[in-house]
């Protein structure tokens, strides 16, 4: 549903908001987001990175497993898409 990386972005932009107050120390806390690349083709997904992007937390990771690899061609990422190779 692509769910997982919105609220990985909010998490991150709650953990700022309870910093910002004085609530709760979250400087050594960081949020990881794991999805699968067809997680990636999901509106909200592609949302989620677009917010988190104009945000730039830097407590938030996002790790994609892109299993998206034809042996003929190789790599079916689009052109400028750094892979874990």
């Amino acid at each position: 549903m692509g769910l997982g990386p919105l609220m990985a972005a909010h998490q991150a932009r709650f953990n700022r908001y309870l910093a910002a107050r004085d609530i709760v120390d979250t400087d050594r806390s960081r949020v990881w987001c794991f999805v699968g690349d067809g997680e990636m083709d999901e509106p909200e997904s592609v949302a989620a990175v677009a917010m988190a992007g104009r945000e730039a937390p830097s407590d938030l990771a996002f790790v994609v497993n892109g299993s998206a690899y034809d042996p003929v061609i190789g790599s079916v990422w689009p052109p400028g898409v750094q892979t874990g190779s």
